[in-house]
């Protein structure tokens, strides 16, 4: 997981409000940056309809690839080969 370079990771929060966001990363050890999206505003313009959803965004904006459910080291793995 993150083996690629030119690849950034970003979460995105989008329940329980900004505080429980920083918490949820701080929790599980996250070092990347978290988006705080309460208002789904950045989840509707990805098309994104449930969560959680592992998404891969282009360098335009766009997704380049992904799927709705949780993710490990493999996934993210498969996805960037998928990516060529």
């Amino acid at each position: 997981m993150g083996r690629q370079t030119g690849l950034a990771f970003l979460g995105v929060h989008v329940t329980d409000g900004d505080e429980a966001g920083r918490e949820f990363a701080k929790k599980y050890g996250w070092r990347f940056p978290v988006l705080s999206d309460n208002d789904w505003a950045q989840i509707r313009q990805w098309g994104i309809t449930a969560h959680p959803a592992t998404i891969l965004i282009d360098e335009f904006g766009r997704i380049a690839h992904g799927f709705y459910g949780a993710a490990d080291a493999a996934t993210w793995d498969d996805m960037v080969a998928m990516l060529g």
